[in-house]
């Protein structure tokens, strides 16, 4: 194996040492170390070569990996398949963590989270936590706020894609729509918009689940396409009374109507709304043939009528189906 490297032009070579500044003695550290030929006297070379103090810390981050302790380097295969582009981390240097290793290596893995972009590195892939070499390869999907969301690489993008239209299934006319808008030149079309029901609460403020109490429904912007599971109250389905919390999968929505002015901030509201209720307040709008969602006066080619607007607090679609019927309705949505 070739060790051979220079300091400062003088011959050197990397050798592995423990650290001086692990107190159990148990890690190793990468260190260069100058040859001096065995010939050489002091009275030849009366000054010492002085190490600069850079090199005592060393940044061994940078080691190539077949001088790394090889016990602590293992290698990973993209999803777990060995077709698939594969690469070796040296996991005693920490560089990646447990849940981007997950994600490279674990075809099941889900996506993770969203976090503040202005806390990672501007070229790094937030899915895999590898470095990338140009913005070319670093794609972004916002959520909500400003720099808000997920930053990722051209290797993990087919999968970022796949795990986030998988989940949304039954409503992908509404992502696909928004995806048209976000690539339109100028955005002259407004932004899509979805119905939301508003929660109901009794005189008392309860939240009420059951009953066919009207429900009230708004327009909302879906503002984070990454489904997470959330608990939320639902009436159990084996004797259609007792209330229970079922975690589900839901998108985080924002109100476009009713924001209230505080201070000199527009406050308005968001919640997590579970993708059922979505989908089946929503049928209206996923089976129209409208080019946008909330279009009116749509002419369709094959049909001369006029499609008005949907509007669900007309027939009250949460009410009209029961929970038996709604979930048979959204398990059929994905098949």
């Amino acid at each position: 194996m070739d060790t051979r490297t220079d300091i400062n032009g003088l011959p050197a070579k990397y050798v592995l040492a423990k650290n001086p500044h692990d107190p159990t003695k148990e890690s190793y550290v990468i260190a260069k170390v100058l040859e001096i030929p065995s010939d050489v006297s002091e009275t030849i070379h009366p000054n010492p070569i002085s190490i600069p103090h850079s090199y005592i810390s060393y940044n061994f981050s940078e080691t190539p990996l077949h001088l790394c302790d090889q016990s602590k380097i293992i290698t990973q295969y993209r999803r777990s398949d060995p077709e698939l582009p594969h690469r070796a981390i040296d996991i005693s240097k920490q560089t990646h963590t447990r849940e981007e290793m997950q994600w490279y290596a674990d075809p099941k893995s889900e996506i993770p989270p969203p976090k503040r972009l202005v806390m990672i590195a501007q070229l790094r892939c937030y899915l895999c936590g590898d470095f990338q070499k140009t913005d070319d390869d670093i794609y972004y999907e916002p959520v909500g706020e400003h720099t808000f969301g997920y930053r990722y690489c051209t290797e993990c993008r087919p999968y970022f894609l796949d795990s986030l239209y998988k989940a949304i299934t039954p409503i992908m006319k509404f992502r696909h729509q928004y995806e048209e808008w976000k690539s339109s030149a100028y955005k002259i079309n407004p932004k899509p918009f979805i119905w939301v029901a508003r929660t109901r609460r009794d005189e008392n403020g309860r939240r009420i689940v059951g009953g066919n109490a009207p429900y009230r429904y708004t327009k909302w912007h879906i503002i984070n396409w990454v489904a997470q599971k959330h608990d939320f109250p639902r009436i159990s389905p084996e004797d259609n009374e007792t209330v229970i919390s079922e975690e589900e999968y839901s998108l985080v929505c924002e109100q476009i109507e009713e924001k209230e002015v505080v201070g000199f901030e527009c406050m308005s509201i968001t919640k997590s709304v579970p993708l059922r209720d979505i989908y089946i307040t929503n049928l209206g709008l996923l089976a129209s043939h409208t080019g946008h969602t909330g279009h009116t006066g749509h002419t369709s080619p094959s049909d001369s009528t006029i499609v008005p607007e949907y509007d669900p607090n007309m027939d009250d679609p949460l009410n009209k189906y029961s929970d038996k019927e709604q979930r048979e309705m959204f398990k059929a949505a994905f098949s």
